[in-house]
C-alpha cells in the first residue's frame, strides 16, 4: 500500500529532518511544491511514516507500506500540477508491478484516523482521481 502525507515544514527542511536518525521520521521520498522528488529509500525498504497504525486489522503500516510525503501544509497550500505528477510518476509504475487497487493509496489519517490529518481530503481526492486516470 501506499501512504500519502504533507510535510508541513519547507522540502529543504523535511529532507534534512528525514535523513536525521534522531527525528524517527522517515519516507520513501518527499516531493518539492516544483515536483523535485528525492528518493530517501528505496521502495523495499521498512521507513516510519506512519507511527502507530493499521490496515483493516493489520498493525504497523510501517511495516508493509510506501511512504509518500508532499512538502508543505496541503490544508493552507493545495497540491499543485507539478507535484501531483511527479507522485504519479512515482506511484503508479509500483502499483501496477505490484498489482496494487487504488483503495490502497490512503492517506496518514486513514491508517492513524485520531493521531493524524495529512494530507487534506480535497487534495486526496483530487489525487486519486488523476492518478485512477494515469492507471487506465
Amino acid at each position: 500500500m501506499f501512504v500519502l502525507h504533507h510535510t508541513s515544514g519547507s522540502y529543504n527542511g523535511s529532507v534534512s529532518w528525514c535523513m536525521n536518525p534522531n527525528s524517527q521520521v522517515s519516507y520513501h521520498c518527499i516531493i518539492a511544491r516544483d515536483g523535485r522528488r528525492p528518493v530517501l529509500a528505496d521502495h523495499t525498504a521498512r521507513t516510519w511514516p506512519a507511527g502507530v497504525s493499521g490496515w483493516p486489522g493489520v498493525p504497523d503500516c510501517n511495516s508493509y507500506s510506501i511512504g509518500v510525503a508532499w512538502e508543505g501544509d496541503t490544508y493552507s497550500n493545495p497540491l499543485g500540477e507539478a507535484a501531483m505528477e511527479s507522485a504519479i510518476e512515482y506511484i503508479a509504475p509500483r502499483m501496477k508491478r505490484w498489482h496494487i487497487p487504488l483503495n490502497r493509496v490512503v492517506t496518514h489519517q486513514d491508517i492513524a484516523p485520531r493521531r493524524k490529518n495529512d494530507i487534506s481530503p480535497a487534495d486526496a481526492a483530487r489525487f486519486k482521481t488523476r492518478l485512477k486516470a494515469a492507471l487506465n
